[in-house]
């Protein structure tokens, strides 16, 4: 039995229209291993074809603004991370990894 990883790219990371190509390049290199499994779960697929946001672009930008300049969570928003949680931990992952990298924020 090998090492189980979950990778996966927090919501709001700005790649409604572009994927995140670093964690099919990142998955790819660690399984040139053969004992490394990898899974891919994409959370901002997940939230933008979510109730909350509903593919809608503009709702996804807004949300994206109102969580950088206030830290503010909405409930509904908080309960799809929930689930969002629960689905990683449901993979039984040895490792979990979080694309956190946001180019285009200014702080």
């Amino acid at each position: 039995m090998g090492l189980k990883i979950v990778l996966t790219m927090l919501p709001f990371a700005n790649h409604v229209y572009t994927p995140p190509l670093s964690l099919p390049y990142l998955k790819a290199y660690l399984e040139k291993d053969p004992d490394i499994s990898v899974t891919i779960l994409e959370t901002e697929s997940i939230f933008f074809r979510s109730q909350i946001i509903k593919g809608d672009v503009i709702e996804y930008w807004d949300r994206i603004s109102w969580g950088s300049e206030t830290n503010y969570i909405s409930p509904d928003a908080k309960l799809l991370l929930d689930n969002i949680v629960e689905q990683l931990l449901q993979l039984h992952p040895d490792v979990i990894g979080f694309s956190v990298t946001n180019s285009n924020q200014v702080y």
